[in-house]
């Protein structure tokens, strides 16, 4: 009886566990998605009023393209990426998989070593990144009037591959129960709808 017991609250904390796991994956998703969005806008507004003031006023706003170009857009791609991986929104190629349709112990084990190969890439990414953080620390980029640290935008670079590498580790143990987000079709109905503003 107590054999039993133990495994039903092992059982039931693990639950515990996952769920306030994914409470707080939900809560860093939305936060990152929220800034990356603010920075999209911000970027289109940019964009715009320096187009507008090179092309109606023959002024343009000084440094914007590169202040796009090394900021705004890491900032948009990187916070996104955690995103669009649960939401299925990466290109997959699937000729594989549609030659296995009626066998599903080999589509399984696909599955796995897709994920596998998925997760090591990303982590050799994420290395990288570090490594251009360690090694970008101290450069700056040299606009026309000011200099602004790279490193900030390093920083972000990091802090999304990381946060994708977590989301496919964990998503590791999903793919016996179909699952993981690598496998969506770029279905969105377990993904919280995301409200900004």
């Amino acid at each position: 009886m107590n054999g039993v017991l133990s495994k039903v609250r092992c059982t039931l904390f693990l639950m515990e566990v996952k769920s306030d796991m994914q409470r707080i994956i939900n809560t860093i998703e939305k936060i990152f998605l929220s800034i990356s969005l603010a920075v999209l806008i911000l970027m289109t507004f940019l964009t715009t009023f320096d187009t507008g003031g090179r092309y109606l006023l023959n002024s343009p706003i000084p440094g914007s393209y590169e202040l796009i170009e090394k900021y705004f857009m890491i900032f948009a791609i990187f916070l996104a990426l955690g995103t669009t991986y649960r939401m299925g929104g990466h290109i997959r190629l699937t000729f594989i998989e549609g030659m296995l349709v009626n066998k599903q112990r080999t589509k399984l084990a696909f599955n796995y070593i897709a994920q596998a190969i998925s997760i090591f890439f990303n982590v050799f990414l994420l290395v990288s990144l570090i490594k251009l953080c360690m090694i970008g620390y101290h450069e700056v980029w040299d606009a026309t009037k000011f200099k602004i640290p790279l490193f900030p935008a390093y920083l972000v670079a990091t802090i999304g591959m990381f946060f994708v590498c977590v989301c496919m580790i964990i998503d590791f143990w999903c793919i016996k129960s179909g699952q993981s987000c690598l496998f969506k079709d770029g279905e969105s109905e377990n993904i919280e709808e995301t409200t900004v503003l």
